[in-house]
C-alpha cells in the first residue's frame, strides 16, 4: 500500500502543481489529501466541493463548512527561519541537509553570521 510518503516523493520528480489539502475542522479533521493539477486525487479520500486553484496555495480556504489548508508539494522548498539563535542553527543544519534554501533573520547582527549557518 502507498503511504503519503511515497506519493510526495513521487510527485517531487515532476513540474506539474501537487496540492497537499489538511482537513483542519469537522469529522475529517486531520485528514489529508493529495490532489494533482487537474484535479485528480492521488492520494486520500476526496474533499466535497474542493477544486484545485493555485491561487490557494499556502492559505486557509473554506470548503463549505469544512476549513483546510492547502499546500503545495515543492520539489524546491524555501524556509524563512526567524531568530538566529542556537536552536535555529540546528534546524538549519537539518533544513540544508534535507535540500531547502534557507533564509535567517534576526535583529542581532552578531547572531546572523554565515559560518554559522553553513
Amino acid at each position: 500500500m502507498e503511504t503519503i510518503y511515497d506519493v510526495m516523493k513521487d510527485r517531487l520528480q515532476l513540474t506539474e502543481t501537487t496540492l497537499m489539502v489538511t482537513v483542519l475542522s469537522g469529522p475529517r479533521q486531520g485528514d489529508k489529501t493529495i490532489y494533482a493539477e487537474d484535479g485528480s486525487i492521488l492520494y486520500g479520500t476526496p474533499i466535497e466541493g474542493f477544486m484545485v486553484d493555485k491561487a490557494k496555495l499556502n492559505s486557509l480556504c473554506m470548503v463549505g463548512e469544512v476549513e483546510c489548508f492547502v499546500q503545495p508539494v515543492e520539489n524546491d522548498p524555501s524556509v524563512l527561519v526567524l531568530g538566529a539563535g542556537h536552536v535555529s542553527r540546528a534546524i538549519t543544519d537539518l533544513l540544508l541537509f534535507i535540500g531547502c534554501r534557507v533564509t535567517v533573520v534576526d535583529d542581532r547582527p552578531e547572531y546572523v553570521v554565515p559560518e554559522f549557518f553553513d
